[in-house]
């Protein structure tokens, strides 16, 4: 029994340029064998240098997602607990104003049905 390794490194020519793209192996439903790109590594000298490329990207990525977790964070927790307890407290306030909004509609509505609106010149 052999062990075929799940991925592999695959050079694309095209043009004058070489691709290289991680792709696995794999048999379909009829079983015919079938290729998946995992990633594209793009036009680089060697394999090494695309690996070290998706490393750096990599790096970044991870950078920039920490980041987002840590203004998360920040929102959550500082200004979070004051928007929720805001909310409690403007209640009131909310459901006034939206009478005095459903009334106003009911007013032009009825303005409108009535012929009663002012014309403008």
């Amino acid at each position: 029994m052999s062990i075929r390794p799940r991925a592999f490194v695959r050079a694309k020519q095209v043009g004058d340029y070489t691709y290289f793209q991680v792709v696995r192996s794999y048999r379909d439903v009829d079983g015919k064998v079938k290729q998946q790109m995992i990633c594209h590594l793009g036009a680089v000298d060697s394999v090494s240098s695309a690996i070290d490329r998706e490393k750096r990207k990599e790096g970044h990525e991870r950078q920039k997602a920490e980041g987002c977790r840590k203004d998360a964070s920040y929102w959550y927790e500082e200004v979070g607990g004051e928007i929720l307890a805001t909310r409690e407290e403007s209640r009131p306030q909310f459901e006034k104003l939206e009478g005095k909004r459903q009334k106003l509609v009911r007013d032009i509505r009825y303005r409108r049905l009535s012929g009663k609106e002012k014309k403008e010149k």
